[in-house]
């Protein structure tokens, strides 16, 4: 059996149209590619908790309805989640995510550049890992290794 060959989207082409905007919500994107069932959550700096909650729902849509099985968070941006933002997110992953997630195949995280959503970063991973420990996920500092890793065949 062929297997298709998958085009590894830079970030020319995810402005090209390879990636569609879903949701563009205070500079924080819901991305997604059809062909490759990869849903892709940028949070861009300062995440408050109108962003947060708008960008998940949809992005939790997008999985259990359009079937997306494939999650990049992309957290190069962020500068940091409100207090609410943070609080509201935990809730979720405890809650809905949990139930999401049975529909995900992987998911791939990209670490924030900034000091302060460096204080996120390790909590929403070890939360992610507690609440969904079936998940395969994996840590990248790079977009392209990491929609490349989501591309590949489970």
């Amino acid at each position: 059996m062929l297997k298709s060959q998958i085009n590894v989207p830079d970030e020319d082409s995810m402005q090209k149209g390879t990636f569609a905007i879903l949701k563009n919500v205070n500079e924080s994107e819901l991305l997604v590619n059809e062909m490759n069932g990869i849903c892709i959550l940028r949070w861009s700096g300062r995440v408050d908790i109108e962003t947060a909650s708008e960008l998940l729902t949809l992005g939790a849509a997008a999985v259990m309805l359009k079937g997306y099985k494939k999650i990049l968070v992309d957290r190069r941006r962020l500068l940091e989640f409100d207090n609410e933002a943070r609080l509201w997110i935990d809730n979720w992953l405890k809650t809905k995510a949990k139930n999401i997630s049975k529909d995900v195949e992987k998911v791939a995280i990209i670490n924030s550049d900034s000091p302060f959503g460096n204080i996120f970063n390790n909590a929403f991973n070890s939360t992610i890992s507690l609440v969904m420990p079936h998940l395969t996920l994996q840590i990248f500092s790079n977009h392209i290794r990491a929609i490349r890793w989501l591309s590949k065949a489970k």
